[in-house]
């Protein structure tokens, strides 16, 4: 099973490997315009921002967070960006959408990154590695997943001259990968909402 999964992911890389390059490009670029926002922002935004994370962090060793709340904002969050990426990829223009989603993912990631290493220091990088990276990798490789699925349904809408049942069975083939991408979500919003707060915490036990 596990060698029949490897061979199925190894086949779809090849065929879409040239959309993967576009989709991390996009991504890298968005990633970039966020690591460089933190540096113009106001000062009031900043104190703003530092305040919110400030408050996060004293939160963990008294254990005085929501983590069910926690693991439905990231999971409400990072889901409707799986689900707009599909929906875009039902619509004949849909690829331009799908490109912004994936700069606004990188940028947000960038932004976060980009704050935390500013104002925040060695602290700060520690929790991009203990709180930021783990789900997100997961995130991340999902909505390239979508991505790429999303601009090839997009392109295959141009092309379709099947009738109505055919139509029909290649939507519900596009809508299977959306419901496959229901489980990493959760356990992207898992990781964030119960594993990274213990992570946290050491590390504020620690420092």
């Amino acid at each position: 099973m596990k060698i029949y999964l490897l061979r199925k992911i190894e086949t779809h890389f090849k065929a879409n490997c040239s959309l993967y390059a576009v989709i991390a490009a996009l991504l890298f670029l968005g990633l970039l315009f966020g690591l460089a926002a933190p540096v113009t922002m106001g000062e009031a935004s900043a104190s703003a921002v530092k305040g919110y994370i400030g408050n996060y962090l004293q939160t963990l060793p008294s254990g005085d967070f929501n983590k069910n709340a926690e693991l439905a904002r990231i999971f409400v969050f990072n889901g409707s960006l799986a689900l707009l990426i599909w929906l875009f990829g039902l619509h004949l223009f849909g690829i331009a959408g799908i490109a912004a989603i994936v700069v606004y993912k990188g940028f947000s990631l960038g932004y976060a990154i980009g704050f935390l290493l500013n104002y925040q220091g060695l602290v700060g990088a520690s929790v991009i590695f203990l709180g930021i990276l783990p789900q997100n990798i997961l995130f991340v490789i999902l909505l390239a997943y979508l991505s790429v699925v999303g601009v090839r349904q997009s392109l295959r809408l141009w092309g379709w001259q099947d009738f109505p049942q055919a139509t029909l069975e290649k939507l519900l083939i596009y809508g299977k990968a959306f419901m496959r991408s229901v489980g990493v979500l959760l356990l992207g919003a898992a990781i964030q909402g119960y594993l990274c707060p213990i992570f946290l915490r050491l590390l504020y036990v620690i420092l």
